[in-house]
């Protein structure tokens, strides 16, 4: 029951109109990399298409980060434009290759059906992995939700939800995915962001998002 209330105040936490969540959902969910990303652009590698995934069928798929950046971007607009068929499209392509902020709202959007089967323990596996230990750059809001809903789980539960994570880590997680992150100085700023990129010239497993 505990769980259930959580749960349902949860979702009617991120179930107002888009423009009233505007300040709370959005501007930590999609905390944009941008203009830390503009000083990668001039790098040989940013559009160069040397990062290759490989599916469980041996196909290998080869992208560039800017690639990367381009679905993320393209993603996260159609979430908060609320068209979710093709947020998971764009956002779960992203997600399985270790995308972090993609991981983080794909595991809202297991957790409040959208366009996806509503499910916590799908949910709560994509929060985990976006907020794993070694990633520096942890996304507050996935955080506070995961830990909300895990607290109202019965200890039976937690235990699937923590199997869950571990899984997702060694399919989706940094390590397996090639992950790194570097420190880069905004345009015009002389505050270093932690910006992680998939490392050029890697070759990393491509699992399915369901």
């Amino acid at each position: 029951m505990r769980y259930a209330t959580a749960l349902c105040f949860l979702l009617f936490a991120f179930s107002v109109p888009a423009q009233e969540r505007s300040k709370s959902m959005s501007d930590l969910i999609f905390e944009s990399q941008d203009t830390a990303f503009k000083n990668l652009i001039d790098s040989a590698s940013y559009n160069k298409k040397n990062i290759v995934m490989i599916s469980q069928d041996g196909t290998r798929i080869r992208k560039s980060q800017k690639d990367i950046d381009d679905a993320l971007e393209a993603g996260s607009q159609f979430y908060k434009d609320e068209n979710y068929k093709d947020a998971f499209a764009k956002l779960s392509e992203v997600a399985a290759m270790g995308n972090k902020e993609a991981q983080a709202i794909v595991g809202l959007m297991f957790l409040q059906g959208q366009h996806v089967e509503k499910s916590t323990v799908a949910g709560m596996g994509w929060l985990g992995v976006a907020n794993e230990k070694k990633n520096k750059k942890k996304n507050k809001s996935a955080k506070k939700a995961f830990k909300q809903v895990y607290s109202q789980l019965s200890a039976e539960h937690q235990k699937v939800i923590d199997a869950t994570v571990a899984d997702y880590v060694t399919k989706f997680g940094m390590d397996t995915q090639n992950y790194i992150c570097k420190k880069v100085k905004p345009l015009g700023s002389n505050i270093a962001e932690s910006v992680c990129v998939k490392s050029a010239d890697s070759e990393s497993p491509l699992y399915p998002v369901i």
